[in-house]
């Protein structure tokens, strides 16, 4: 929706998905991600000007908390309970490398993600 008017922009339809948890945009403006609170919390990436569905995959089985672009808006960070990912976003196709948490110290939920300085930071 617009901040200055009230009125809708889009409606976006993410499948299944019961309800969304978190949203995203990326830095170019063109792409809105989500994340559902689904049995897969499914991510779907969206061109929202035009509404359509550029890609999803499922997120996992842990909820998703947070959302961030890269700054080239070719990766999505996804960040929640116990795990942290970097989706590769090309055409339709998002291809997945899990992050992986150091040795020392208790695993938190990650409610935060960001790139400051083209960094991602949790």
């Amino acid at each position: 929706w617009d901040s200055r008017t009230g009125r809708a922009l889009a409606t976006l339809a993410p499948g299944r998905v019961r309800a969304v948890w978190e949203l995203a945009f990326s830095p170019c403006g063109r792409l809105l991600a989500c994340a559902g609170e689904d049995d897969d919390h499914t991510v779907c990436v969206f061109d929202w000007r035009e509404g359509r569905l550029r890609s999803q995959a499922r997120g996992g089985r842990q909820k998703v908390l947070a959302l961030a672009f890269s700054p080239d808006s070719g990766t999505l960070l996804q960040a929640g309970v116990k795990h942290f990912k970097f989706w590769k976003l090309t055409g339709r196709n998002m291809q997945v490398r899990k992050g992986l948490f150091g040795k020392g110290g208790k695993i938190q939920p990650l409610t935060a993600a960001a790139y400051v300085n083209g960094v991602p930071v949790l």
